[in-house]
């Protein structure tokens, strides 16, 4: 007869644990933080959008300026997804119309870092932003008061 040791070894060895990998690597991860409303603001998605592209943008600024080595071999491997992201942040604000003139402000920043970067498709967003200069200017009540000091 076996003893009582020997009877639980057997019996385990008869039912191996089996680890489900997809559910492990579920449960070590911390879970996704969820995305926090927009503002409530008429032109809440152009002015989110235009701060992407400013994040995009000043984040491949900075990381060349920090980069040490000759070639930017640092900077380089982050800017091709940074370029990515901004260039795509670009299409979408040069579809976006600024309803008040917080958005046309973010977009006129937009545009001039495009330029500033030397961006592809920053002829478009320009064209978009003039567009967008006339539009609210038709609107205005009175376009021959002094706004500038």
């Amino acid at each position: 007869m076996q003893d009582r040791a020997e009877a639980t070894v057997s019996d385990r060895a008869a039912k191996p644990n089996v680890v489900n990998f997809s559910t492990a690597a579920a449960a070590g991860r911390a879970p996704r933080a969820r995305r926090a409303a927009l503002p409530d603001h008429p032109d809440a998605e152009l002015i989110q959008a235009c701060v992407e592209f400013g994040i995009a943008v000043q984040g491949m600024n900075g990381g060349f300026e920090v980069d040490p080595t000759d070639d930017a071999d640092f900077a380089q491997r982050m800017d091709s997804a940074l370029l990515k992201r901004a260039r795509k942040q670009q299409e979408l604000i040069a579809t976006l119309r600024p309803t008040t003139l917080d958005g046309l402000r973010a977009k006129a920043v937009v545009a001039n870092m495009a330029r500033a970067s030397d961006l592809d498709q920053s002829s478009a967003l320009l064209s978009s932003l003039c567009t967008d200069v006339a539009q609210v200017h038709r609107s205005s009540k009175n376009t021959a008061a002094v706004v500038l000091t």
